[in-house]
Formats: structure tokens, C-alpha cells, sequence
């Protein structure tokens, strides 16, 4: 889940990290089904509506996400110009009145 928040939140201004993650994608996408086919018993009262309702929400995570990606870098123009932003330093002079 960390891998895939990291990729929905940078990969569009790094795609190259798309291809990082696909490896790992499936190595868990494999042990979890594993765990699920051998260690998982199923619960004897359990409805499948809630999970439906939350998938039927979820498909649309993906879209939602390059959106917001795609508002917060290209709002920051500093990520597509090579423009080296002067560093300002504060400086804080006090004085005291002399008597």
C-alpha cells in the first residue's frame, strides 16, 4: 500500500517509477492470493455488499489520483523549468536604544 501511494503521488512527474513497482505489484499480488487460497477459513456470516460498494468507489481512486498529481505538479512550475531559485536569507538585526 506504501509502494502505491508513493507511485500515485510522484509518478507523474517520475514515470520511470511505474516500472519499479511492477515487480513488486505482483510478488504481493501473488502471496496474497496464496494466503488466501491456503490460510484464509471463510466466515460463516459475512456479506460480500459492503466489499462491492467499496470496490464499486475504489475503480475511480486511480483517475482521482493522476488528477490531483497532475493539479499539484504542473502548479508548481519549478518541476519543468531548470530556474535555480535564489536562497534568501533572513537575518534579524536587533538594536536597543542607547540612554
Amino acid at each position: 500500500m506504501n509502494s502505491m501511494f508513493v507511485v500515485f503521488t510522484y509518478g507523474f512527474a517520475i514515470p520511470s517509477i511505474y516500472l519499479f513497482t511492477i515487480v513488486p505489484m505482483i510478488l504481493i499480488t501473488a502471496v496474497d492470493k496464496l494466503v488466501i487460497v491456503y490460510w484464509n477459513k471463510p466466515v460463516v456470516l459475512q456479506s460480500d455488499l459492503l466489499s462491492r460498494s467499496f470496490l464499486s468507489v475504489l475503480k475511480y481512486a486511480p483517475i482521482l489520483s493522476f488528477f490531483c498529481a497532475g493539479v499539484v505538479t504542473t502548479g508548481s512550475s519549478g518541476i519543468f523549468e531548470k530556474v535555480q531559485v535564489p536562497v534568501i536569507i533572513y537575518r534579524s538585526e536587533i538594536t536597543f536604544a542607547k540612554d
